[in-house]
């Protein structure tokens, strides 16, 4: 068995995707997950599964979703190690990690559409990507800022979901005490 994160993107936002979590953990561990733990009501679950790969679980929890609650969203797994290095890899100044935000990346996305990223910049707002995961910090805070999730997915043509520095050591806290 091995320990994985998962990440809903847009789920109890305004009313839409409406997931409570405890019903979620059931669906989990009514179909083979184990260990299932959620943070916040903003889509974080931890669990251990069989030894797949994390493209695969998504699809499965995506499937699982639709199938019990008819939403169609976007999921991205990612395994202890890789949130690990998502904070290992932090390349900004280190005085800004705990006011920053990581923005996942379902795929990498193709290089052409990074290179007209590079050239993009905002006033108070600085930006990096590396390994499937935008850095970003916004001095104004997240809520005013013009670099959303929607805007670099529009930008890169992934699907991406944007989870806080506070939220992504508190899975990694609960995964690694399963």
């Amino acid at each position: 068995m091995t320990t994985y994160i998962a990440f809903l993107r847009g789920i109890n936002v305004g009313g839409h995707h409406k997931i409570l979590m405890k019903q979620l953990t059931n669906v989990l561990e009514n179909n083979h997950f184990k260990n299932v733990k959620t943070y916040i009501q903003s889509g974080n679950v931890v669990f251990t599964y069989n030894n797949s790969s994390c493209s695969d679980l998504e699809i499965v929890l995506s499937k699982l979703i639709l199938q019990a609650f008819g939403h169609t969203i976007t999921v991205l797994v990612r395994t202890v190690q890789d949130l690990k290095t998502i904070i290992e890899d932090f390349p900004l100044s280190k005085e800004v990690i705990e006011q920053s935000y990581f923005l996942m990346l379902k795929n990498k996305p193709l290089e052409q559409d990074l290179e007209k990223l590079n050239s993009i910049s905002y006033p108070n707002e600085v930006f990096k990507y590396c390994n499937t995961t935008v850095y970003l910090y916004c001095s104004n805070g997240y809520g005013k800022t013009k670099l959303t999730s929607n805007f670099f997915e529009k930008q890169l043509k992934v699907a991406i979901t944007a989870r806080n520095y506070k939220t992504i050591n508190k899975v990694l806290q609960l995964a690694e005490a399963i």
